[in-house]
């Protein structure tokens, strides 16, 4: 989330000197960071429920997946600033489903 925030921000970080990844590195890559964050998330969540095996309902938190792509391929496409608001809320409100899913398969 922080990520996009910073995306979104990087003209005015960069005239107020402030040095956050986003600035550092350009839009572009940026937004490849973006899909580096979204997808390690994932791969480390499996590797530790593959680690800590005990159910199949430990995996729950794969539905969010096609959230987290949607989520990427938007941030990807979009240019304006402003039009990254959006997705600010869609990925804080998909990331608190995946950490709800996450909890509720390793409890079953």
């Amino acid at each position: 989330v922080l990520n996009i925030n910073n995306i979104r921000d990087i003209r005015s970080d960069k005239l107020a000197g402030k040095n956050s990844v986003p600035v550092r590195v350009g839009p572009m890559w940026a937004r490849i960071y973006h899909w580096i964050l979204l997808v390690s998330a994932v791969l480390l969540a499996v590797a530790y429920v593959l680690r800590h095996y005990e159910t199949l309902w430990q995996f729950l938190f794969l539905l969010t997946v096609p959230l987290l792509i949607r989520n990427g391929v938007q941030v990807w496409k979009t240019t304006s600033p402003q039009l990254l608001n959006p997705l600010l809320k869609q990925l804080s409100i998909t990331t608190l489903l995946f950490v709800l899913l996450f909890s509720l398969g390793q409890i079953l």
